[in-house]
């Protein structure tokens, strides 16, 4: 299975770098959307959705900027396994509804959590009137994050304790 994902991603790839043409002067956008899953200590069988819009400026035929925003979601529940393994985060008699530990918050056997993403990417071409086109790229980029209590989140923030 991994090998078959490897190969799908160098496909897409390698074939995005041989129709990338550029020209300056050009503006360019686009979206996408996925899934996403959380996979640590609270798990479960849960998957969720996620998106990225772009827009992209071509500066000049080899020097392009680019903007990024993504938004994902995922879900998480607390078990009894996870509320055993972490007593001093939950309550050394933790359970579902039941508060967190010197917090007034209810425990709850699912939660979400929003991921925010903001990046900025400068790219460039080494020859852009080729098929094949390799490029440099750097930017920077920022993300947010902030576990919430329930299914919605709408019951608050869970405890930032380790």
């Amino acid at each position: 299975m991994k090998r078959l994902i490897l190969t799908l991603i160098l496909f897409t790839i390698f074939i995005c770098d041989l129709t990338a043409q550029s020209e300056g002067g050009r503006l360019a956008f686009g979206i996408n959307g996925g899934g996403s899953k959380y996979w640590g200590e609270f798990t479960d069988n849960q998957f969720w959705l996620q998106g990225q819009g772009f827009l992209r400026y071509n500066i000049l035929r080899n020097l392009s900027v680019q903007t990024t925003f993504g938004l994902t979601q995922i879900r998480f529940k607390t078990d009894a396994d996870a509320l055993k393994t972490y007593p001093v985060y939950f309550g050394q008699n933790a359970r579902q509804d039941s508060l967190y530990n010197n917090y007034s918050k209810n425990i709850r056997d699912k939660n979400m959590d929003r991921i925010v993403t903001y990046e900025l990417t400068f790219s460039y071409n080494f020859f852009p009137s080729q098929a094949f086109v390799p490029h440099l790229f750097a930017g920077i980029g920022y993300m947010s994050f902030e576990p919430k209590i329930g299914d919605s989140g709408y019951e608050g923030a869970t405890p930032n304790k380790f």
